[in-house]
């Protein structure tokens, strides 16, 4: 019998490394950003981009779905499972596992794996990584890199809010990320990571909080403009607003944002997705970024008022202007407020905004009366952005006299 010789075939080194790349993509995008919930799962599942995945667990709203790939939605979002903006809200809830089937080139080898895990053809000698923490879950080599943790999938990774930081989890308890604010003649810059002071581990949208990394930059006389920018679900005189401002429109003192009252499928955040809160009021979207809909639902966790006090400082918002709690002069909700949830009162001779009592909506503000001079990552703010002399001023101004914001 003739022997046939087995010979080892060498490969040249760049096709080998062009192998390697295309086996170990990670799945797909998340709704907000990144990689979705499952750390580097949602797009692909668990065994790439079978047919299997593009129901409601791959590229619903837990994989592509009515959020997108980069943060805040800019357009209405598209049917359920279709990628239908650059920038999704994604607060949305995940979609009921269903069973991947692995096909394409990631994973096409392997079955599909656990929530969380990522499977790739070269993830270890049997080609799979062991999942790790929600969001962590390994592709090339084993490690987190990749598919999750601080590489490049999971978290927030490419979108997740304006803070383009792939993957690290927020803490649940001390040490917490700082806030830092720096104040020049004009304005004050104040760098966050959205991840609160406190365990935030009891909202349940399956979804980690992770480090942001959002700088902002504010003017210290904040310039009210003659046309309020409408953010919410509603707009002049009541109506619809066809073009709600997604994404975070303010960062609250401890870093965190704040975004408007409406989830990703343009519906009311705290009716729909409340459920999800954890006991401050927070929650994260798919793509990382912890925010607030409503003002604080717990005191203390961002502000503690005092009775018989006005409400003290909950944030600032987009346009310079500060937003309190719910309570206004001797600790009462103001009657005068406007459609934009704002007025002046004996407290603060300047015109601010209160968080809405009774937790009514909008919850914070209905529109920014103030001019937008910087979009502070948010693109879409970008298109409302204006110059000294494009600002369309009111008649009314005020001098923010007394006004000293302390970030921390």
């Amino acid at each position: 019998m003739a022997l046939i010789s087995m010979r080892p075939v060498l490969l040249p080194l760049t096709i080998c490394l062009s192998l390697t790349l295309a086996l170990a993509q990670p799945g797909g995008m998340g709704s907000q950003g990144g990689m979705g919930p499952g750390g580097g799962r949602p797009g692909g599942g668990p065994g790439g981009m079978g047919p299997d995945d593009m129901g409601p667990d791959g590229m619903g709203p837990d994989g592509m779905g009515p959020g997108n790939h980069d943060g805040p939605d800019s357009v209405p979002p598209g049917p359920r499972g279709t990628p239908d903006a650059m920038f999704g809200q994604g607060d949305v809830p995940p979609g009921p596992k269903r069973p991947g089937n692995p096909g394409g080139e990631q994973g096409s080898n392997v079955a599909p794996g656990p929530r969380g895990a990522v499977m790739s053809a070269i993830g270890g000698h049997d080609g799979k990584t062991a999942p790790g923490p929600s969001g962590q879950a390994g592709a090339m080599l084993g490690g987190p890199g990749m598919g999750g943790g601080p590489g490049m999938g999971g978290g927030p990774g490419t979108g997740g809010g304006p803070g383009m930081r792939g993957g690290l989890v927020c803490p649940t308890k001390a040490p917490f990320p700082p806030v830092k604010q720096v104040t020049k003649a004009h304005t004050y810059t104040v760098t966050a990571t959205s991840c609160p002071p406190y365990d935030w581990s009891g909202q349940s949208t399956g979804n980690n909080a992770t480090y942001q990394n959002q700088t902002w930059t504010f003017r210290r006389v904040p310039v009210l403009s003659k046309a309020p920018l409408y953010v919410g679900l509603k707009g002049s005189n009541g109506a619809t607003n066809p073009s709600p401002i997604m994404g975070a429109i303010g960062v609250t003192v401890n870093g965190v944002q704040i975004f408007n009252n409406a989830d990703a499928l343009r519906r009311d955040a705290y009716v729909n997705e409340g459920h999800t809160f954890d006991a401050c009021g927070g929650h994260a979207s798919p793509g990382g970024a912890y925010h607030f809909h409503t003002d604080q639902l717990k005191a203390g966790c961002v502000y503690t008022d005092k009775k018989g006090k006005h409400s003290a400082l909950f944030g600032v918002m987009a346009d310079s202007v500060p937003i309190y709690g719910p309570l206004g002069d001797g600790g009462k909700a103001p009657t005068d407020i406007d459609e934009c949830g704002g007025h002046v009162d004996k407290t603060h001779r300047f015109y601010h905004y209160h968080a809405q009592a009774s937790l009514k909506s909008p919850y914070t503000v209905a529109c920014l009366r103030g001019c937008i001079f910087n979009d502070n990552g948010n693109p879409n703010l970008k298109s409302h952005v204006v110059t000294g002399a494009t600002c369309r001023k009111a008649s009314k101004q005020y001098t923010y006299a007394g006004f000293n914001p302390k970030f921390s």
